[in-house]
């Protein structure tokens, strides 16, 4: 069972802001994944999407949190995995 304590205090250490933007790179991904023509290519939109938030944040207040950028990419990344399972199932 320490296992599953270490394992729950790894998941719940990363805080909302990591959580948020890993829903919101995953939220891009379902999104642009409607429009058929760049549903396999829809990753690259969230990775972008990350991408661009740090870049505005970095002008605004000198900060570019590479630790947010990777929550924003993996969370379209698990989105593309399910919509590539569809893709290929349809």
């Amino acid at each position: 069972m320490e296992w599953l304590k270490r394992l729950w205090a790894w998941l719940t250490g990363f805080g909302a802001d990591k959580y948020m933007h890993f829903i919101c790179g995953g939220a891009v991904v379902g999104i642009v994944a409607l429009w058929g023509l760049v549903a396999p290519y829809a990753w690259l939109f969230g990775v972008v999407a990350g991408l661009v938030k740090e870049v505005v944040d970095y002008c605004r207040c000198r900060v570019f949190d590479l630790l947010d950028w990777t929550a924003t990419a993996l969370g379209a990344l698990a989105v593309q995995g399910f919509v590539w399972l569809y893709l290929v199932m349809w």
